[in-house]
């Protein structure tokens, strides 16, 4: 398959928060470093790479993975707010602070 490198637009644009440009960071890391997916132009031939005494490092998994997490932190969190919201009373059958009902 061949690559439109001629009527391409690419956007350039600074990332200023600072939680964010490291996200970025990592995550252009992990796809840098995959070497499962990776494949090399040579010759007009896209080829993958040698990866021979090298563990497998897949960038989909890895980003699977991190989503998963993100997925349970966030359920847990959820969880964690409802058990601790304010329920007041309904039982009127309680005695109430002064002694009568």
């Amino acid at each position: 398959m061949t690559r439109n490198l001629n009527r391409r637009v690419e956007i350039l644009f600074p990332i200023l928060e600072n939680d964010l440009h490291d996200r970025v960071l990592s995550m252009f890391y992990t796809l840098w470093n995959d070497n499962v997916k990776t494949r090399i132009l040579h010759d007009q031939k896209y080829r993958r790479i040698n990866r021979r005494n090298q563990a497998p490092r897949s960038a989909q998994h890895i980003f699977m993975l991190e989503a998963n997490e993100a997925k349970q932190r966030d359920q847990a969190y959820k969880v964690q707010q409802q058990t601790q919201t304010f329920k007041p009373l309904t039982n009127h059958n309680q005695t109430n602070f002064f002694g009568g009902k």
